[in-house]
């Protein structure tokens, strides 16, 4: 099972480096710092991590409920109404603004930190990148819930972490 997480995170690499290298250019502007590039690639590690646990726990609870497989079928539905039906052919325009708004939060998060060059900062930034919408992140997700515990949920996301820091 950890192969896949490593897999997902070496295969999508390319991906990481597409999405994300705008954004560690702005952190990272003019800077070599190893302690710096490893606080930020261990936040957004971190960040994986708890919502690996965080949705590990929850489908745990839901299992227990009887209620697994009603939430698989919603989520298979969601992921497909917001990202692979295009924007314009949406019919829920409410549910299209709240999915904003946890952005907007983000953006002042980053505003607050991507001025400062103290490593502490940087950890801030790579836990904030972590929230930033990725596909490749959902995909690795629902992937750590069929893991067998919680702890592995965890575990699979620090490999997936891991296998996209050459991105």
């Amino acid at each position: 099972m950890f192969w896949a997480a490593l897999s997902i995170g070496l295969i999508g690499g390319m991906h990481c480096t597409v999405m994300c290298t705008p954004l560690m250019l702005g952190v990272f502007k003019n800077q070599k710092q190893l302690f710096a590039f490893s606080a930020y690639q261990g936040g957004r590690m971190m960040t994986y991590i708890i919502l690996g646990i965080l949705l590990a726990a929850f489908g745990e609870g839901l299992a227990l409920l009887g209620w697994q497989n009603a939430l698989s079928i919603a989520m298979a539905i969601l992921i497909l109404y917001f990202y692979v039906l295009p924007a314009k052919f949406r019919f829920l325009n409410k549910i299209n603004q709240w999915e904003s708004r946890p952005y907007q939060w983000l953006k002042g998060g980053f505003k607050k930190f991507i001025g400062r060059k103290d490593v502490v900062s940087r950890f801030f930034i790579g836990m904030l990148n972590g929230l930033l919408p990725c596909g490749l992140v959902y995909m690795a997700l629902l992937s750590s819930v069929t893991t067998d515990s919680v702890a592995h949920a965890a575990l699979f996301m620090l490999v997936f972490g891991l296998g996209t820091c050459h991105g």
